[in-house]
């Protein structure tokens, strides 16, 4: 269990870690803040949090450094989000909301979004609001939080609503193949035209879309129903159907 994790009075991981916070290197800071995560997990410190929350709303630092700080903090809170005037999910949302499009585009992103679900882990519906807020970004990056938001409240339930919603998130996508392999097939005569699709699709895979976020909604499924018997069988079904239209 989560609260099992051994703490020591003396705080030596704090100790050491710290001193990295502020390296030259980045690969030390991110591994130093990467360490604090995982070694104060569900601690809930509030000296952590003023540590690393700074770094988190620092849209100027590297994204690398930004996305596991943000990890952390998910980590150290996990399950805390739902408080009222939440001060870590309020942050990382509004920075998330205030990156550049080309940050949106970082793979660290993801990290990102996921330390902000890890806020909301076992919350249920408490994670609504920041739902219908990530709505309002205009990047696929907000589809994958929205995913990553209902895996992690979800997640063990079986809740049979969050379970579909996520399957026509897969459906879509394969809705989404069929309706490229028709154009493809409509236009083998010019391809000048088909370049210009390739180049176009292989942009949106680059900025989050294609299958990421179906692979990401089958994951999703998994991690909820996990804790359900009858909820189990069904997405094993769903799950050879979608192998199999592949």
């Amino acid at each position: 269990m989560i609260s099992s994790t051994v703490h020591n009075e003396n705080d030596p991981a704090l100790a050491i870690l710290s001193e990295f916070i502020e390296s030259d290197k980045s690969l030390l800071r991110a591994t130093s803040i990467m360490g604090l995560g995982i070694a104060y997990t569900a601690s809930n410190r509030e000296d952590l949090k003023d540590l690393l929350l700074p770094i988190v709303s620092d849209t100027s630092l590297d994204l690398q450094l930004t996305g596991v700080a943000s990890v952390a903090l998910g980590q150290i809170f996990i399950g805390q989000g739902a408080k009222e005037d939440n001060e870590i999910a309020s942050t990382m949302l509004q920075t998330l909301m205030e990156m550049e499009p080309e940050q949106l585009k970082s793979p660290w992103t993801k990290l990102y979004v996921l330390g902000l679900g890890l806020l909301f882990f076992g919350k249920q519906d408490a994670s609504d609001a920041i739902v219908e807020t990530l709505k309002a970004i205009d990047h696929p990056i907000a589809h994958e939080a929205i995913v990553l938001l209902n895996m992690c409240s979800f997640a063990g339930t079986g809740e049979v609503l969050r379970i579909q919603q996520l399957q026509r998130v897969c459906a879509d996508e394969d809705e989404e193949s069929e309706e490229k392999d028709e154009n493809k097939d409509s236009k083998e005569d010019k391809k000048e035209e088909d370049k210009k699709d390739e180049d176009k699709n292989e942009d949106e895979k680059k900025d989050g879309k294609g299958t990421f976020k179906a692979g990401l909604a089958v994951i999703a499924i998994a991690a909820i129903a996990m804790g359900e018997d009858v909820g189990k069988e069904l997405c094993m079904r769903l799950f050879g159907h979608l192998v199999i239209s592949l």
